[in-house]
Order: structure tokens, then C-alpha cells, then sequence
């Protein structure tokens, strides 16, 4: 079947998932595998007097407990170029000190996870409890004990940018409103939990590992096992979901490869969702002061920001404890024009665990403050809160456009994607009206939001001091004697639908059915150099890659073509799947067709015998893509018990060339899914003494069917110029705006009888019903 692209295609994958026929790590098999159990600490901050292994070493079926003195590994380090970085070193297994509840401490090795767990169970570890540092006040404090050695107080980074003269503009503006916004602890809950699988022979390791970046994995542990790249084979097989919780090397995957190395033997470990919450990543908390200057009609003059983020207690390889804080001040003026900022961001240390990326990485906090501050602004003045946005888009004349924060926004035309929602818009305040008149309370609210993705390039992580062995990352396609065509991606599916994406690309550019594509990633082993996927970034890096390689091919398949008729390459055309001679179009040949005659001996010295293109990204000058949005909700709030339901919700999404509407369909609706949890239920809570107390599924809430409402979803494509098929990232975009959108709703909702602005996340029953206690009605 061949599809171009912009038709709605059913995934390639969808068929073997649906049936259960997906391969997963804990899906290897077992073939006398040990197993790895982990001791983690209890305290949240504590000096380790002792670790006593003696009785879980003498349980039948233990083969080995290791402890920071026996294990043969270097720490984790973070690396970045911002003057004020203060790094951390994250041993696999506490080195005398922990800084977190869930820290592994020593690992058990037995012959089943069973035996393992039993024996971990018999570590006796002695604690001298330390301090425990567990907000963010608490650290910047006067006189607050660093928590890693040779610091100077408890930021990882501080970070500044300014643009015009905000000091004057907000002095001179004619209003001025200040905020303080908090958005809690979250984690991303994967389907498929982490896991590693770790086979090592004569000094070389193979190591299966259930992640998003298997290259960026074997660079950070090959450094931390100080083994030459060569021998290491970093592997995955299907990996069920990532959102970021996988986009890191592990202290587990650490210990996994150093006793496989040392044994000789397979060691495998598979977390459960206790270790998940306590010990993974962790993600979302900051807290934002805003100060905000305007005219009268509401139009931003100025913003002056803190951003605050806990990123815990140690930096992770290779996206550092700087990452949200980065991303949060990068995006906080979203798709708005504003002509003075200056924004300062803080990255903290806490005695938490460790924050890593998860879905939309910082821009979700971003996109609630700059949304907040329209709303305020248009409560403030009486206005329309839909008019006071669009008064603030960047227009359309102004891309490419370089924001206040030194972004580039490639294109977009924000004012028509707002647009797109007015009639949704009018018909949702008809349905909310109608809903009052029965007595329940229902609210609209809108949000606008931008998405920056694919600017995280092989070049800039190489800039940034992370030692990588590549500075470009490739795609590579190739066709075969038997007409198939094999695309080689750097980045890496869990989820998102790769192989589909990149055989619909394939087959449009080359006409050839999409069956007859094979897609390959995942094992550096056999795949290119390449980060593998986060930011969105596949669509630029892999579909465009195969893109343009797929072009090249068909020029040089000209020339072979050519060479195989006997004719003048200008009288070779080319027809879907293959050429014909201009003026004897009944002699044609496939694409397999030439590739089998150039493996045959008269032509195999010619273009290295094989139909095959090479392309590279990673140029210094790479600056991403910019998606935008508009979200539309409807909920409804119980004012007596604080409970609130979303009813009904739209988006319009700009981006740029949509590939498979019904792949950017599931992606949105699942974004939208993953930011109404984050916006009504998802908590990681903490006491003063630093213990988790949401370490269950019971504690920690997520979204189910039951709170997801369906999801319409409008698309426009403004094209960029600056990727290779028009394309933009756009996979996180569906989890950016529901925390603005949603908490805009519930206010909405109240209005008829108290007016309430809400400024954390999540809207728990009980943080609203304390909102509706404390307003004036």
C-alpha cells in the first residue's frame, strides 16, 4: 500500500502491540540469569556508619552482595558550560553519605528476584541522620549547609537573561500585578516499568536496557565503567513509554553491567512501581515569582521573573539538574510579544530525588505563568480573557521571530490558530450557560501555548563538555536487491509510532508501498550515531533524515539508471518506484531492480554496489522548531467537595507539515491525558523529614478513562523553514497547556459565586476548597 504523506495511515506496529506480540526487556529469555535486588536508603539525608551484608550473603541462592567498597565504577557526572554550574557526583551505590529516601545503597545478586529481594531484605545498614533539607526556602536559607561537598550554598546553576530595559518599562508602566505560581512534584508513570538486562564475555558487554537513548546510555556508562565504547553494545527492544523517566543513565544499569562484567554471567533487574516513585525521576516542582507591567488595553510592556526549581539531590548524565529551569525561562513569554524581560532561574538542591525530564520538560510552568498573567490581566481591566491574547501574539509578519530570551520561533500564524477556536469557543459558553441555568457549575477556560523542539542537537551536547563519541547524528537508507527499503534512525520509538512515520515518508518520496520498509534503531550495534528521542525531536531528525537521504537516492538512482539503460542520464525519468527512458517508457526499472544489478560483479565497484544515502544532523547552527497551540476546556466543579471534572475539550495544533493526522491525533490526546493529571491529581508529597508519602499507586493518582474526557483536534500547518520536510515537533505539545487551560475553566466555573485566581498545581479538593473559603464572594 503506498501513502502519502498528510493521509491518516493506520500504524505499522499497531497490530503485534494490540495482540500482545510486543518484545519487552523483562521479555528476554532467561537463560540462567542472576538477579539484582536493591537496598535503598530510608533516610533523606544520613552519614552510613556501617553496611553489615553477612546475612543476606549466607541465603541459599545468593551469589554476591556489592556495596560502594566492592563495586568497580565511577560516579555519575553531569556536565554543563554555565559559569555558576556546581556539579554533583552520584555514586551507583552511596559512597558513605545519602541524600535522598530511595538512594540505592548495596545491590543483591541471586539466582532469582525472589531470593534477591528476601535477601536485601537482611542488609543491616547503620544511618547517622543528618539534616534534612526538603524545599527550596530551606536551601537558599542563610546559613543552610551545602549538600555536595566544596559547594558554595545549594544551586546546581543559577541562570539569568534580559532583554531591553525591564527596570525602566516596569517603572514607566501605567499597571503592574505581581504572581506567585507553584506547580508540585510529578513523575512520569511508564506502562513498562525501567529494567536492564547485562551479558558480559572476555571484557566486552552487552547491555539491554528498557530507555529512550541507548547511544547517549553507552557513552555514559562506557565513562562510568571505564570500558572503550567498542566493546559495549547498548541495546532495546520495544520499550513501553518513556516521556523522559528514561532519557537518563541509571545507578541500576551501573551495577547490572559491573556484575555481569565481573561473573561472566547474565544479571538482570526490573523495578516496581514503589522503586519508581521513590528512586526514578522525578520532575514539574517550581515555583515562579512574577512581576508584570501593562498598558491599558492590556498589552505586556514587561516582565521581570524567579524561577525556582527543586531538582533534588544529584544531577543526572546527561540532561542535568539545570534542564527545567533552562526550558522554564527559555519558554515563559510562549507565544507572546514582549518587548522587555529579564528572568533569573535557580536550580536547587534538596534532599529529594533526583528531577530528570518528563513530558514538555519545564514548559508546562512556563505556559501556567504566562497564561495566569493574561488572566490576571484581563480580570484586572474588565476584558475578555481570549481578547487580551490575542492583542499579545507575535504576528504573523514578525517570523522567523527571536524572543526576549533568545529563542528562535522558525514560523506561525498564532493569531489564526487562536481564531480556529472561536466557534468551539461560542459553543461551549452556549452549553456552559444552559448547564448554569440547571443549576450546576460550569466554566470555559482557553489557553495559548508554544512548543520548542528538536534544538537539543549532537553539537551542543558535545559544546556542553558531555563526552560523546559523535558530534553529528545520521540516518541512513538503503535499498535492497529484493526491492525493500531499510531506514537506519538515531532516534528511538517507545510509543510514538517511528516505523510507520518514516514508511510513509519513504513511501511517498520513493512510491513504493510502505510494507516494503523496514525500520531499524535502537543498538549501536547496527543503528547510526544519535541521541535517540526527547524534544520532540523525531520528526525533524529521523523523518526528515529519511527524507532527504530518500531525494539522494533518487538522484543518484539516475545515474545508475542511466548506466543500466545504456542512455544519457537526461533521458532517464523517474516514475514512482523506479526509472523509464523519456521517450521509451516501456523500458523501466524498479529501485530493486537497480540495486540487484549494482550488487552483480559488472557493476559492484560503482557507487559501493548499493543504492544507499548517508544524511547528518547537528550543524552548530541548528535551532529547532516552534509548534503552537490553542486549548479549549469545559469542567465542572463540585463547589461542596472541591472535586472537578472535565467535560469537554478542544485543541488546535499548528505543526507545520502533519506526516499522519491520526499519529499527531493519539499523540495530542495523550498529552492532554498526562497534563489533566498533572493539573487535578498528580502529587509526589514529602514530610518535613524528607520521606515520600505518596510511594504507592494508592497514594499517587493518575489519570483514567473516567477523567479524560475526548478530545477534538483541529490542525493547521504552518510550514518551517528551517527542517528538511516543513515538519515541527509536536509530541509534547498536548501536555503543555492543560494546567492553564483547566484551572482558567475552574475559576470560570465559580464566577456566578466567588471569585477565586488559582496559582498551584494541582487543584486538589482541598487546595480548592480552601481557595472558595478564603474569597470574597
Amino acid at each position: 500500500m503506498k501513502v502519502r504523506v498528510g493521509e491518516p495511515m493506520l500504524g505499522l506496529e499497531d497490530a503485534a502491540f494490540l495482540k500482545g506480540r510486543g518484545t519487552y526487556l523483562d521479555d528476554l529469555p532467561d537463560d540462567g540469569d542472576l538477579h539484582l535486588a536493591f537496598v535503598r536508603s530510608a533516610a533523606a539525608h544520613a552519614t552510613i556508619r556501617a553496611i553489615d551484608t553477612t546475612a543476606a550473603d549466607v541465603i541459599p541462592g545468593v551469589i554476591k552482595s556489592f556495596t560502594f567498597q566492592n563495586l568497580n565504577a565511577r560516579p555519575i557526572t553531569s556536565y554543563h558550560t554555565e559559569p555558576s554550574w556546581q556539579p554533583s557526583v552520584f555514586p551507583a551505590l552511596a559512597d558513605g553519605r545519602v541524600r535522598f529516601v530511595g538512594q540505592p545503597i548495596a545491590a543483591v545478586l541471586a539466582v532469582d528476584p525472589f531470593i534477591a529481594e528476601d535477601a536485601a531484605d537482611h542488609v543491616q545498614v547503620d544511618y547517622e541522620a543528618l539534616p534534612s533539607i526538603v524545599d527550596m526556602s530551606a536551601a537558599l536559607s542563610d546559613g543552610a549547609q551545602p549538600l555536595h561537598p566544596g559547594w558554595s550554598g545549594n544551586c546546581y546553576a543559577k541562570l539569568r537573561v534580559q532583554h531591553g530595559n525591564p527596570a525602566s518599562a516596569l517603572e514607566q508602566a501605567p499597571r503592574r500585578l505581581r504572581l506567585r505560581l507553584r506547580t508540585n512534584r510529578q513523575l512520569g508513570m511508564t506502562m513498562e516499568p525501567r529494567g536492564v538486562r547485562a551479558v558480559g564475555r572476555d571484557g566486552t558487554l552487552t547491555v539491554h536496557t528498557s530507555s529512550q537513548v541507548p547511544q547517549m546510555v553507552r557513552a555514559g556508562l562506557a565513562r562510568c565503567l571505564g570500558l572503550d565504547p567498542v566493546r559495549l553494545r547498548v541495546a532495546t527492544l520495544d520499550v513501553g513509554g518513556g516521556y523522559g523517566v528514561k532519557q537518563q543513565l541509571f545507578p541500576e544499569e551501573i551495577v547490572a553491567a559491573v556484575a555481569a562484567l565481573e561473573l561472566e554471567r547474565p544479571v538482570r533487574w526490573v523495578e516496581d512501581s514503589r522503586e519508581h516513585l521513590l528512586a526514578s525521576v522525578h520532575a514539574r516542582e517550581q515555583e515562579h515569582e512574577i512581576e508584570v507591567g501593562f498598558d491599558d488595553e492590556g498589552k505586556v510592556q514587561v516582565i521581570k521573573a524567579r524561577i525556582y526549581t527543586d531538582a533534588g539531590a544529584y544531577s543526572m548524565y546527561p540532561s542535568s539538574a539545570a534542564l527545567d529551569a533552562e526550558i522554564a525561562a527559555s519558554s515563559l513569554p510562549g507565544p507572546y510579544e514582549i518587548a522587555n524581560l529579564e528572568i533569573e532561574a535557580f536550580a536547587v538542591a534538596t534532599n529529594k530525588c533526583p528531577v530528570g525530564p518528563y513530558r514538555g520538560v519545564g514548559r508546562p510552568m512556563a505556559c501556567l505563568s504566562i497564561e495566569r498573567v493574561m488572566d490576571a490581566i484581563a480580570d484586572q481591566l474588565g476584558l475578555d480573557r481570549l481578547v487580551v491574547r490575542r492583542r499579545n501574539l507575535i504576528p504573523s509578519t514578525a517570523f522567523p521571530y527571536t524572543s526576549p530570551t533568545g529563542a528562535l520561533y522558525d514560523s506561525g500564524r498564532y493569531a489564526e490558530t487562536v481564531d480556529l477556536l472561536r466557534d468551539a469557543h461560542a459553543e461551549f459558553l452556549v452549553r456552559r450557560d444552559a448547564r448554569r441555568s440547571l443549576g450546576s457549575c460550569v466554566g470555559v477556560g482557553i489557553a495559548v501555548s508554544i512548543e520548542q523542539a528538536s534544538f537539543v542537537t549532537a553539537h551542543r551536547f558535545v559544546s556542553r563538555g558531555v563526552p560523546l563519541p559523535f558530534p553529528k547524528e545520521q540516518v541512513r537508507v538503503t535499498v535492497e536487491r529484493t526491492g525493500n527499503v531499510v531506514a537506519l534512525l538515531p532516534t528511538h520509538s517507545h510509543g510514538q509510532g517511528h516505523h510507520s512515520m518514516v514508511a510513509q515518508v519513504l513511501s511517498d518520496e520513493l512510491g513504493i508501498d510502505v510494507e516494503d520498509v523496514q525500520v531499524f534503531f535502537g543498538d549501536t550495534a547496527v543503528t547510526p550515531n544519535g541521541l535517540g528521542t526527547f524534544n520532540s525531536r523525531s520528526v525533524v531528525v529521523s523523518a526528515g533524515g529519511a527524507l532527504v537521504a530518500a531525494r539522494q537516492i533518487r538522484q543518484q538512482g539516475a545515474s545508475v539508471a542511466a548506466e543500466f539503460f545504456g542512455v544519457p542520464v537526461e533521458r532517464v525519468a523517474w516514475e514512482p518506484g523506479g526509472y523509464s527512458i523519456t521517450d521509451s517508457p516501456g523500458d523501466r526499472v524498479t529501485l530493486g531492480g537497480l540495486a540487484e544489478w549494482l550488487s552483480g560483479p559488472e557493476s559492484a565497484s560503482r557507487s559501493g554496489g548499493q543504492l544507499s544515502a548517508l544524511w547528518e544532523y547537528g550543524d552548530p547552527d541548528e535551532v529547532g522548531t516552534t509548534s503552537n497551540a490553542a486549548h479549549l476546556a469545559m469542567v465542572e466543579v463540585d463547589p461542596g467537595t472541591g472535586a472537578t471534572r472535565v467535560l469537554d475539550y478542544v485543541v488546535v495544533e499548528d505543526c507545520g507539515r502533519v506526516i499522519n493526522p491520526l499519529s499527531v491525533d493519539s499523540q495530542i490526546q495523550g498529552g492532554v491525558a498526562q497534563g489533566i493529571g498533572g493539573a487535578l491529581l498528580e502529587e509526589l508529597v514529602y514530610d518535613d523529614s524528607g520521606q515520600l508519602r505518596t510511594a504507592t499507586l494508592a497514594d499517587y493518582l493518575l489519570p483514567t478513562a473516567t477523567e479524560v474526557p475526548p478530545v477534538t483536534i483541529l490542525h493547521r500547518e504552518t510550514l518551517s523553514p528551517f527542517s528538511a520536510n516543513g515538519s515541527k515537533g509536536m509530541a509534547e505539545g498536548g501536555a503543555i497547556a492543560p494546567g492553564a487551560v483547566i484551572v482558567s475553566a475552574i475559576e470560570d466555573a465559580l464566577r456566578p459565586q466567588a471569585r477565586i485566581f488559582l496559582t498551584e498545581l494541582p487543584v486538589t479538593p482541598q487546595r480548592l476548597i480552601n481557595a472558595l473559603n478564603a474569597a470574597q464572594p
